[in-house]
C-alpha cells in the first residue's frame, strides 16, 4: 500500500521484479561450483520434457514402501493439499468479504496482509527453534498448526468488528509451520534418488489446487453473502472442515509412528543383568542420534 501510494503500480511492479532478481542472484552465488552428491548423464531438452517423468513420478509416489512409508506419503501429500486449499481459496473472495462486512479499501487490505506475513515469519523464527529444542515431532508440529487455522478459521467466520480479524491473524500464525515438517517426512519415505521425482508429483498435486479452490470458494460465497449472520463466514467455516480433515489423517500417522519421528524406533528394554552405566551411554548416544536426524528433518 505504501509503495502503491507513492507511485503507483508501476513503482510496486518494479520493487518486485527488483527483489526477484536480487533473490536469483543470490541463488546463482550460492550455487556457483556447488558439487552435485548424486551424479546423473547430461540430458538434453527433449529428455527433460519427456512425458516417462509423469510416469515414473507417479510409479515412486505409490509403489509399495517398507514400514507403512507409501501411506505416510500420501497422507503427507493430501495434508499439504488440504493446507493449500484454503490459502489460495480464500484469497479468491477475502477482498470483496472484508469490502462489504468492513468497509475495507485495497490500502486497508494491504495492511492486513502485511500484518499476518509478518506474524508468520516471526512464528517460524521462534516456534521452529523451540520445537527443536523439545524434540517435537513433525506430525505433531502439523496437528499444532492445523489447530491454529482451524481456530483463525472461526475467528474469521464469527467475525463482526475489525479487531476480530485482526486477532484471527495472530492466531493463524501456525499456518507457517505447516509445510516444513510435511516435506521434511517426505523425504524420509523415498530413497535420496527418487526425492526429484517425488517432489515433482507434490508439485504437480499443488498446480490443480488453484483451479479447485478457487472455483470451491468463489461458489460459497456467492452462495451465502446476502444470508443473516453468520452465514456469510460460510467459506471460513469450510476452511475450518479442509484443516481438520488433514489434522485427521496426520493423526493417524502419528499414532502408526507411536508419535516418533519416521524411522525412529521404540527404546528397547534394559536387558537383565546389563550394567547401568552402559544403558545411560545408550541413552545419550539415542539423544545425540535423534537430535541429528531431527535438524535434517527440519532441513
Amino acid at each position: 500500500a505504501w509503495l502503491y501510494d507513492l507511485g503507483s503500480y508501476n513503482l510496486v511492479f518494479s520493487v518486485s521484479l527488483g527483489t526477484m532478481v536480487a533473490c536469483w542472484l543470490l541463488l546463482f552465488l550460492r550455487l556457483w561450483n556447488f558439487k552435485e552428491l548424486i551424479k546423473g548423464e547430461k540430458l538434453t531438452f527433449v529428455d527433460m520434457v519427456h512425458p516417462r517423468h509423469v510416469i515414473e513420478s507417479l510409479k515412486v509416489t505409490f509403489k509399495p514402501r517398507p514400514g507403512h512409508r507409501r501411506n505416510y506419503l500420501i497422507v503427507m501429500m493430501f495434508t499439504m493439499l488440504m493446507n493449500m486449499m484454503p490459502y489460495i481459496g480464500e484469497s479468491a473472495f477475502q477482498f470483496p468479504y472484508v469490502k462489504r462486512l468492513f468497509s475495507w479499501g485495497v490500502t486497508d487490505y494491504s495492511w492486513y496482509l502485511t500484518t499476518c506475513t509478518l506474524i508468520s515469519s516471526a512464528a517460524m523464527l521462534v516456534f521452529f527453534p523451540i520445537f527443536h529444542r523439545l524434540r517435537t515431532t513433525d506430525n505433531t508440529v502439523i496437528i499444532i498448526s492445523c489447530l491454529s487455522q482451524i481456530a483463525a478459521g472461526l475467528i474469521r467466520g464469527f467475525s463482526t468488528e475489525v479487531w476480530h480479524f485482526y486477532a484471527s491473524a495472530f492466531v493463524d500464525m501456525g499456518t507457517a509451520l505447516v509445510s516444513p515438517p510435511i516435506r521434511a517426512q517426505l523425504s524420509h519415505c523415498v530413497e535420496p534418488h527418487e526425492l526429484g521425482k517425488v517432489f515433482a508429483m507434490l508439485a504437480s498435486v499443488e498446480s490443480a489446487v488453484p483451479i479447485i479452490g478457487t472455483q470451491i470458494y468463489t461458489s460459497l460465497y456467492s452462495a451465502t453473502k446476502l444470508l443473516e449472520y453468520p452465514g456469510p463466514g460460510a467459506c471460513y467455516f469450510a476452511t475450518c472442515g479442509f484443516i481438520l480433515l488433514g489434522m485427521l489423517f496426520t493423526t493417524g500417522n502419528a499414532f502408526s509412528m507411536g508419535w516418533r519421528h519416521l524411522g525412529e524406533e521404540a527404546p528397547k528394554k534394559q536387558a537383565a543383568g546389563r550394567h547401568p552405566d552402559d544403558r545411560g551411554n545408550q541413552e545419550v548416544n539415542h539423544a545425540i542420534g535423534t537430535s541429528v536426524k531431527y535438524k535434517a528433518e527440519v532441513w
